[in-house]
């Protein structure tokens, strides 16, 4: 899914300079947790890092690394709590991180905080950070939509999701609208992930709690639940991903891993059934990522100890898998991120986050398969990362 970007090149400039952030940076490419990062060629990247090692409050940071030609160097730091999940915004240079916390200015509740990116350095200076709605707590993750005008905040906690509108200059406004989530008889809500469709008027969701995957659409009043699947019971629906197509949602479950295809409609965005469904052999599922075709799909997941990778092939929109690879990982430990970087110099790259380190993955672009697998970043205590093209 491309991001599309509703900004012009006058309103973009004054962002910038809102911002703090040069004009002749025009040319840079700003890219969300996982479908802008697609079809870019460059192998010149910006990454940020959110780690959570321990309850030490020194070790809670958000890095700057500047990726040249695939080496790595740690550009800036600075302070972050619990900082779960990480977005940017589809036209200006701001980095939304959202604090996983149960408690923020002593109620129950999350944060989320905007950065401003210097895109010369790629550091970061602080643009505000706002409260979540009562209850919203332990934020898991969340999506920019592609105008830029909001963000949709999942919160694994108190079973909600909280709409942000987005000011000019990418700032957070306050006051979010919640749309607050029921358990059924399985279980409580747990909303896991958010996707958003490639024109904005729709968001996919996941809820770990309840199995449920969602179809989500903005108005007036909010969020409003259009349509909604469930996978099987116990299965612990995890994170989406929407084909290029729009016409198929792919679904990673964590507690019985596996991958299900759901089908869309693709004039009204309506979930329609569960079509196929691909376990995967391992004890825990992971992140998935679709490559900009859409005709690979990787998914990471842990067995016996073990970081597993497997590849798939798509058969286009019918989302019909068929195994292509599965192998070990080594240096990064349990995934939390996996995200597609596009066609560069090496082939088809990825980049594999894990609570130990990063590890940069090449794909040889008319196989699918692995041909080459290195860390470039061994650091404890790894919970999200973002990645920008220059």
């Amino acid at each position: 899914m491309k991001l599309q970007n509703a900004w012009s090149r006058r309103s973009f400039l004054s962002a910038m300079a809102v911002t703090g952030a040069a004009a002749a940076t025009v040319g840079i490419k700003l890219q969300s947790r996982k479908s802008a990062n697609r079809a870019s060629a460059t192998n010149n990247h910006f990454a940020f890092l959110g780690t959570a090692a321990t309850d030490d409050a020194a070790t809670h940071i958000v890095s700057s690394y500047r990726i040249q030609n695939g080496k790595w160097e740690l550009a800036s730091t600075i302070s972050a709590e619990n900082p779960q999940a990480l977005a940017l915004h589809p036209a200006l240079p701001v980095l939304y991180v959202a604090h996983s916390s149960d408690m923020f200015e002593s109620l129950p509740r999350g944060s989320v905080s905007a950065f401003a990116i210097d895109p010369a350095t790629g550091a970061l200076s602080p643009m505000g950070r706002e409260a979540m709605a009562l209850s919203a707590t332990r934020p898991s993750h969340m999506a920019v939509s592609p105008d830029g005008r909001s963000l949709v905040v999942s919160s694994h906690g108190g079973g909600s999701y909280n709409l942000f509108s987005l000011a000019a200059d990418g700032s957070l406004v306050s006051t979010p609208s919640p749309l607050k989530e029921t358990g059924d008889a399985q279980g409580i809500a747990h909303p896991q992930s958010v996707a958003f469709r490639a024109d904005g008027a729709a968001a996919y969701t996941a809820d770990l709690g309840t199995d449920r995957v969602s179809h989500l659409t903005f108005g007036n009043d909010g969020m409003v639940v259009r349509s909604r699947v469930k996978l099987a019971a116990g299965s612990g629906a995890a994170e989406v991903e929407l084909h290029p197509s729009g016409r198929v949602l792919m679904v990673s479950s964590r507690l019985q891993p596996a991958i299900s295809v759901v089908h869309v409609d693709k004039s009204t965005g309506e979930l329609q059934k569960v079509s196929h469904h691909y376990p995967v052999a391992a004890e825990a599922g992971g992140p998935i990522a679709l490559n900009p075709k859409g005709n690979r799909l990787y998914t990471a997941s842990t067995r016996s100890g073990e970081t597993i990778l497997t590849t798939y092939g798509v058969a286009g929109a019918s989302g019909r898998l068929h195994n292509l690879q599965q192998l070990a990982i080594n240096g990064v430990g349990r995934p939390v991120e996996l995200m597609h970087l596009g066609q560069q110099t090496l082939g088809e790259q990825a980049l594999l986050a894990g609570e130990k380190g990063i590890a940069s993955l090449s794909f040889d672009p008319q196989t699918g398969m692995l041909n080459h697998s290195e860390t470039v970043v061994a650091k404890p205590g790894v919970v999200s990362l973002a990645v920008l093209s220059l």
